[in-house]
């Protein structure tokens, strides 16, 4: 094949990246390498390929090929950096990938970005900071350095410098559009004379999290509406009676707001703790701010006090999704072997989608599986609020945990989240949690 076909072999292996046809992808780019084998950029496309189709292995295979046959291109080895980072666990390997890359090309926005985030895995905090405002002096509007800042900056606990970076991500690939929602933003100013317009985003786990803010609203606006995901809105509903709640998917017609004509701003949810949490101490002492539904946690209640008074905790081991480093936070079932181990404790699972391996385990120990709060989280929210602990990787069940004041002990990878704080056992947002 000549060279002008091998690119166009590239070019339609790129179309069939952006239509999610990986395996046709693979094929195609396994091909163009096969026919030039000596092209370092068929390589790099092969890596993001095998990456995109979860074989992470493969990809940095292709990716140190592509570094062989071209050693002075930085962009192998920020990938081979990232995969290190996000997939392994392996900062102090990223690290080293994303200072090569800058060797290469000390301006590199990518890999500046992504060296500060390797530092922050290391708890060099201070340091990636540093790196941010470095990076910033030669790309001053670069939004990935801004937004990484931001994030350093929540690790710390220094929420005032943290948020105005957090709303970044609305400017970064897959932030919520809110075009559609004709209104001012809401800067935390009083609206004493119509609604405010709350949007659900992200995550359950978020919704949940940042719904912690909502109680708060009474006294800026005479009346809010929250927009969340459906599987929420019944225990939202519960929660806060004087919301108007509207659980809805994301991508429904917004033409449902006619119902509200006197609205007169609006604000992601996500976006609620800029203006009300901008200190430790404005993050409140609650017992829990979600109510689950008090009938079916009796049930619940009933059911386990059949069990002979042991205590009754709920463990929960998976948690997140390739692109929010669900391996990271996430164990082995195996791994629960010393928890399930201790006596005079009857565990409950509360993982949503058990595999036949864990519900093989769960029975070899006793541990008991009940369906009805796989797709239904009012239910689980009921079961969570019955027992005495819950146990948990960091995912929704901890979050419900955490908003319903029931204790719950998270397990945290060491690297966690900006939300879990870079030091400490305690959680600002849940005071029944201990990290």
């Amino acid at each position: 094949l000549d060279a002008s076909c091998i690119d166009a072999m590239a070019l339609l292996a790129d179309i069939r990246l952006q239509r999610g046809e990986l395996t046709e992808a693979l094929g195609v780019l396994q091909d163009a390498v096969d026919a030039a084998p000596e092209r370092a950029d068929l390589h790099f496309k092969l890596g993001l390929a095998l990456n995109q189709s979860g074989d992470s292995q493969s990809a940095m295979v292709a990716y140190r090929t592509a570094i062989r046959l071209d050693p002075d291109d930085p962009s192998p080895h920020v990938n081979l950096g990232l995969i290190s980072m996000q997939q392994l666990g392996k900062a102090d390997e990223a690290e080293r990938e994303f200072r090569q890359a800058l060797a290469l090309a000390p301006r590199d926005l990518a890999a500046m970005a992504n060296l500060g985030l390797a530092l922050q895995d290391l708890g060099r905090h201070d340091e990636a900071l540093g790196l941010y405002e470095q990076g910033l002096a030669m790309h001053p509007g670069a939004v990935e350095l801004r937004w990484n800042r931001g994030i350093a900056n929540l690790s710390l606990g220094r929420f005032a410098s943290g948020w105005e970076g957090y709303d970044l991500r609305l400017q970064r690939t897959g932030g919520r559009d809110t075009a559609a929602f004709n209104f001012p933003t809401w800067k935390g100013h009083s609206i004493a004379d119509g609604t405010l317009l709350v949007l659900g985003e992200q995550g359950l786990g978020d919704e949940i999290m940042f719904a912690s803010g909502i109680p708060d609203l009474r006294a800026s606006a005479n009346r809010v509406v929250l927009e969340c995901a459906p599987r929420l809105a019944p225990l939202f509903q519960r929660s806060f009676p004087w919301v108007c709640i509207h659980g809805v998917q994301r991508q429904a017609d917004p033409r449902w707001l006619t119902d509200y004509p006197d609205i007169r701003a609006k604000a992601l949810i996500g976006s609620l703790p800029r203006w009300l949490r901008r200190s430790a101490n404005e993050f409140p002492a609650h017992t829990g701010y979600l109510r689950a539904d008090p009938e079916r946690s009796a049930y619940f209640k009933q059911r386990l006090g059949t069990l002979g008074g042991k205590r009754c905790i709920g463990l929960s081991w998976r948690g997140g999704t390739t692109t929010t480093r669900g391996n990271l936070r996430s164990m082995s079932v195996q791994d629960l072997r010393f928890i399930v181990s201790t006596p005079d404790v009857r565990f409950v699972c509360l993982q949503h989608d058990p595999t036949d391996a864990e519900r093989a385990f769960a029975r070899e120990v006793g541990m008991l599986v009940w369906d009805e709060i796989a797709t239904d989280l009012d239910a689980a929210a009921a079961l969570i609020q019955a027992l005495d602990l819950i146990i948990s990787v960091p995912n929704t069940n901890a979050h419900l945990a955490g908003a319903l004041g029931t204790p719950v002990w998270i397990m945290l990878n060491a690297a966690p989240e900006w939300r879990w704080q870079a030091q400490g056992t305690a959680s600002p947002w849940y005071p029944s949690a201990r990290l």
